[in-house]
């Protein structure tokens, strides 16, 4: 079937594609490029894909709603190249016996399309060039595929108390020197440069971040950026007891738990750990100091902990926190990883629908660029998954990550990344930082994840011997 079109879509032959005698309702969705002021405003949108991979995800996409829908049949075109205003860029036809059926699969295909698809969209304005919102120091800065300079991860130490399968199976690791570490003072002066360009999201990781001392002063350090609208923290609960009433009180706005399993037994076996006990009594702490917001991450590894999936949903739903499953990703550092251990977001779904019902998404439209897909139980639960493995979402990903010494990563997978502590240390300007940042992030093209989404035999990232040689390329030196 052909998805991808350079041509005028027509509603006729899409309807015609999916008429059928048994189909008495039909459900018609185009999408167009909208019209803008004069004024510099937007007089076409230009889509550019990578073709198989976006054709393959549509296939893997349909399949999931006819799975759905059983009785329903779609049909879906997308155009690339230059849309002109008033003109469609993407129309979706569903027929069905019924046409309440037709409604749900129209709208479940349009909303995973915008979720999924590696189609990427420059604009083309009145005032300048594609991808860019003016020309003035506070103009949103966009890489190559026009996505936003929005979130940034800074890890503050690469050291863990934990040495989890997926992240640090091994027994020896090489640690990055204690000077080359920045200080709370560099961290919170990027930072403050990084907020000045546009990010407004800042989580700070690890290794595990409550290893760093006095990390509450860094973050109220962080708080003071005035740009700066979300602080949150990853960690995997161990020393979360001691220090959640003191983040709280610092300013953090959000806490997220590593829990990959409810057994203890397990978490010693797989992350060579016997405190599961305290990483139950942080996750009540971080309850108890005030934080609302509390989420749970959890990476499925087939054979691990796949059987738990539906427990830890009911253990979220007890405890007031959100599970987020996440697919097991070959990153650096995951040395024992095979493409057989990994649990699709597909199959998470289909073995949570046995035990809770129906599931249904949860378009989160004020964050497109989040990477987690949310979905609701018929109970009002929620869940997330992030399906890097398996739907990759670098079409929406507006991440960049800064390690311990100082080292800005454009993506997780990213063999290189950028010195900003040798420009800091000697002297640079802020606006020096400034004009290095953005123009580097104006260079990005990463894509990471759908590059090894199309590797067609695809095995570890790094050999041990490469990470010992760099060991910025370990995922608990870039922070997840």
């Amino acid at each position: 079937m052909t998805y991808l079109t350079r041509d005028p879509i027509v509603v006729s032959t899409l309807i015609a594609e999916v008429a059928a005698p048994q189909c008495g309702g039909t459900c018609v969705f185009l999408g167009t490029v909208r019209d803008a002021p004069r004024d510099g405003g937007v007089t076409g949108i230009e889509y550019s894909a990578y073709e198989a991979m976006a054709v393959a995800e549509l296939d893997r996409l349909l399949a999931e709603a006819r799975k759905r829908w059983p009785e329903t049949r779609l049909a879906v075109r997308h155009r690339l190249g230059l849309v002109p205003t008033e003109e469609a860029s993407i129309g979706i036809a569903a027929a069905a016996p019924h046409r309440t059926a037709a409604f749900e699969a129209c709208r479940y295909v349009i909303e995973e399309v915008k979720k999924r698809l590696p189609i990427w969209k420059k604009e083309l304005r009145a005032d300048g060039p594609a991808g860019r919102r003016g020309a003035g120091r506070d103009a949103v800065i966009r890489d190559r595929f026009a996505r936003p300079l929005g979130s940034l991860r800074v890890s503050v130490t690469d050291r863990c108390n934990l040495r989890c399968r997926y992240c640090m199976p091994e027994a020896e690791y090489v640690w990055l020197p204690k000077s080359s570490l920045l200080t709370f003072e560099e961290i919170a002066r990027l930072t403050g440069v990084f907020a000045g360009l546009g990010v407004t999201k800042v989580r700070l990781t690890g290794g595990e971040p409550l290893l760093r001392h006095e990390l509450p002063a860094l973050v109220s350090m962080l708080r003071a950026a005035p740009r700066l609208a979300d602080l949150a923290l990853t960690t995997n609960g161990v020393l979360l007891e001691r220090f959640a009433a003191a983040l709280k009180a610092a300013g953090l706005g959000r806490v997220t738990v590593s829990l990959d399993t409810l057994h203890p037994e397990r978490m010693q076996e797989f992350a060579r750990s016997g405190r599961h006990a305290d990483v139950l009594a942080g996750i009540a702490a971080a309850r108890g100091a005030g934080f609302e917001r509390v989420k749970l991450n959890t990476v499925v590894v087939r054979g691990f902990n796949d059987d738990e999936i539906a427990d830890l949903v009911a253990f979220g739903e007890r405890h007031g926190a959100e599970v987020r499953f996440i697919e097991y990703m070959d990153v650096g550092g995951a040395t024992r990883w095979s493409r057989d251990q990994v649990v699709s977001r597909a199959e998470i779904l289909e073995r949570l629908g046995v035990r809770f019902g129906p599931i249904t998404p949860v378009p989160d439209r004020d964050h497109p660029a989040a990477p987690a897909e949310r979905f609701r139980l018929a109970s009002g639960t929620t869940f997330g998954i992030i399906a890097s493995v398996t739907a990759p979402f670098c079409a929406s990903c507006d991440r960049s990550r800064l390690t311990a010494d100082g080292t800005w990563f454009l993506c997780l997978y990213a063999a290189k990344g950028i010195d900003l502590r040798e420009p800091l240390r000697a002297g640079a300007s802020d606006a020096d930082l400034e004009a290095l940042i953005r123009e580097t992030w104006q260079g990005r093209a990463d894509r990471g994840a759908e590059e090894r989404l199309g590797v067609r035999e695809r095995g570890v990232l790094y050999p041990i011997e490469a990470l010992r040689a760099d060991p910025r390329r370990e995922m608990h030196t870039r922070g997840g």
